[in-house]
């Protein structure tokens, strides 16, 4: 599964007439940098030159992921994404990183994005800055974006009544064409809870502009219902963890799984002690807001599969879980125009008597067309054994 971005060699004819030519002179045939390298390479490029770069900042010190200049702006970095954003078979590294300016001269504080690929030499070869748009609709270049007056997202920006911040998530190809897509994670905090949903871009060929696939799939991008699908179930546990093990149980998951009763009145009279009419109403909303990230989830299954998994066993399936983090999508394989499958990379933090364990899984996921949208129609789960970092 971790090696389906890796990259094709060189093909063996080239590849051969390289090792014939080297032997003729005597001199050692070439060394190619593989996928591995050239991915550990534009990995280990430092943050402060990463920024020099693409700021013009000088003076730069700090720890290596929050950096300061000497005109006293700010760097701090969100993360890194290395894969093939361009072209198939080729390697580029997407930097997200959040700017605090010093003063309102220069550019607008907010988050941007570096974009660099590795030269013929090795060296780094650096894109025209882009930022993220204010709206979270777009990345764009810099120099666009202030043409048109578009200016980048700023960290806990409010969105309706909740605040939102942006970090980079995955990349997943949707398509199968060797091209792939960015995902951010987008957290979302409204009064005492916090949830998150993964926004994913899709690169413009003929510019240097990622556009948000809204909705919610596509009729060639079955990988979309699966990243919604967890997005869904990862923002209704990540509500349900401000409840401790025990009301969470007997209180919110009785309430929940029963589909005939859907008011959330007398299930949050009896979460808050002492009958305070404020934390009541904060408790009931809190409560309508896990049953609609459920019901999300649950209605991205197919309708077979909403049989074959009626909701109280959908949600009675979730009630220890604590944590879902999607760390890599396949590209999907077509068994015909209305049937795919895909694999899923994901930790799922449960609770386990006391403690909270988290536990990596692949998920085989099948997925079928319905009505124009793609739906999951059956998955499987195996836990990997392997160490998590």
């Amino acid at each position: 599964m971790r090696g389906y971005r890796r990259l094709a060699v060189l093909p063996l004819v080239l590849a051969a007439a390289g090792v014939l030519a080297a032997c003729e002179d005597g001199s050692p045939p070439p060394q190619t940098p593989g996928p591995e390298q050239e991915e550990s390479a534009l990995r280990d490029l430092p943050f402060a030159d990463i920024v020099a770069a693409a700021f013009g900042a000088q003076g730069l010190s700090g720890n290596g992921e929050r950096l300061e200049a000497v005109d006293g702006s700010t760097f701090r970095s969100l993360g890194r994404l290395i894969g093939s954003l361009t072209l198939p078979g080729t390697l580029e590294m997407a930097v997200f990183l959040d700017y605090a300016p010093p003063s309102a001269a220069g550019p607008a504080g907010g988050v941007y994005v570096v974009f660099v690929a590795l030269g013929d030499q090795q060296e780094p070869v650096y894109q025209p800055l882009s930022l993220v748009s204010a709206a979270g609709d777009a990345i764009l270049p810099a120099s666009f974006a202030a043409a048109q007056g578009v200016s980048p997202f700023r960290q806990g920006t409010r969105e309706g009544d909740a605040t939102a911040s942006i970090e980079p998530a995955l990349l997943l190809d949707l398509e199968g064409d060797g091209v792939e897509e960015l995902a951010l994670r987008r957290q979302l905090t409204r009064n005492s809870i916090s949830w998150e949903r993964l926004d994913v871009y899709r690169r413009d060929s003929g510019a240097l502009l990622w556009a948000r696939i809204d909705g919610n799939s596509e009729a060639g991008a079955p990988a979309l219902a699966v990243v919604h699908y967890w997005a869904d179930v990862s923002a209704a546990v990540g509500v349900a963890r401000r409840w401790e093990p025990q009301p969470r149980l007997i209180t919110v998951w009785s309430w929940l799984a029963d589909e005939r009763v859907t008011d959330p009145s007398e299930p949050a009279a009896e979460l808050v002690a002492g009958g305070d009419a404020v934390s009541t109403a904060e408790t009931a909303d809190t409560l309508r807001s896990l049953r609609t990230f459920f019901q999300a989830a649950h209605g991205r299954l197919s309708e077979d599969f909403r049989v074959r998994q009626p909701w109280p066993g959908f949600v009675n399936g979730f009630k220890k879980t604590e944590g879902v983090r999607l760390l890599e999508v396949s590209p999907p394989r077509f068994r015909t125009q209305a049937q795919a499958e895909l694999e899923v990379l994901l930790d799922l933090t449960e609770r386990e008597g006391p403690e909270a364990v988290t536990r990596r899984f692949l998920v085989e996921t099948q997925l079928v067309q319905e009505g124009g949208e793609w739906f999951l129609d059956g998955v499987e789960a195996t836990e990997q054994r392997e160490k998590l970092p």
